[in-house]
């Protein structure tokens, strides 16, 4: 073989080896997922940080860590444990009372009646401090939550000629601001059921855009949080409504998903877990409790959001 067919064949191997490389390329370019825009994404996490803000207000007005779902088991074993020794210190202190010879039980009643002041006062003024904490609490989370509703009015004004661009119809942005301009009234007159009520519709209002987006599962992940948060308006404020139980199965939404995260197993047990909740969550209308319907509610949506995890 001579040297010019031995070049011809290094030439060809080379073209064929930058042709595999632009290939590729392409194909990562192709594989690249089709996801919202940063300003869509932002308008969505405010409406979540709002409706869980609001969470928070209501777990805080009824001593409930707004950081967990419930008072641990594990917490009232302990807090009964704790009653059980204060019960047998106390009749270990009258025992000991009852032995003290008559000439001291005028010293030691008189000394009983200014402990028992004391722990009055002091009752009291601990009380008026967890008062004040929570007040000072709850007005940081208003605070936080005036904030995120600018923000949020900020992000949608860049977003909407994008999503007029995508594709979003003139009725799709109607929708949407009107649920956005209730849920700032809510807000303003800090009423946590329309807040919940406009804030659950406003996320439910962006499923068009995010259906905009190919990739996208977080419409579907709107669909369903919506549905969860007017079942609690439902419960909480005791409203009667009939087809409640046929509206919270969004077969569609969760059919999707489905769809979408065929090859995530562990998300999809997770979304099976999400529908036998749905389906079960009538379950606690009897119970005529607000905690439980809180417990519930945010047990819920935390498992929702782990499908976007």
């Amino acid at each position: 073989m001579n040297h010019k067919n031995i070049f011809i064949i290094y030439f060809i191997i080379i073209l064929l080896t930058i042709g595999c490389g632009i290939n590729k390329q392409k194909e990562t370019e192709i594989k690249k997922p089709n996801l919202a825009p940063k300003d869509l994404q932002n308008i969505n996490k405010g409406l979540e940080d709002i409706l869980s803000s609001i969470g928070h207000l209501e777990r805080l007005d009824l001593d409930l860590d707004p950081g967990e779902e419930a008072i641990n088991d594990i917490e009232d074993d302990e807090l009964k444990d704790n009653e059980l020794e204060d019960i047998s210190a106390e009749e270990n202190e009258k025992k000991e009372e009852a032995n003290v010879g008559e000439d001291n039980e005028d010293s030691d009643g008189n000394n009983e009646n200014n402990d028992n002041e004391e722990a009055t006062v002091e009752k009291h003024q601990s009380s008026k401090e967890e008062d004040q904490s929570k007040t000072e609490k709850a007005d940081k989370i208003w605070k936080s939550i005036d904030k995120e509703i600018e923000d949020i009015y900020s992000s949608w004004y860049s977003y909407e000629v994008k999503g007029i661009e995508k594709g979003a119809s003139s009725e799709n942005g109607r929708e949407l601001e009107v649920s956005l301009n209730k849920l700032t009234k809510g807000i303003e007159n800090k009423n946590i059921i329309e807040i919940y009520d406009y804030g659950s519709q406003a996320l439910k209002n962006l499923t068009p855009y995010y259906n905009l987006y190919s990739d996208e599962i977080t419409g579907d992940i709107n669909q369903i949080e919506y549905f969860v948060y007017q079942f609690y308006i439902n419960t909480s404020s005791q409203k009667e409504n009939d087809n409640l139980e046929e509206n919270l199965l969004d077969e569609e939404a969760i059919s999707r998903l489905r769809s979408k995260l065929s090859e995530d197993k562990e998300k999809l047990k997770a979304l099976d877990e999400i529908k036998l909740s749905l389906e079960n969550i009538n379950r606690s209308l009897g119970e005529d409790s607000k905690r439980l319907y809180i417990i519930k509610k945010d047990a819920l949506i935390k498992k929702i959001k782990t499908l976007e995890a």
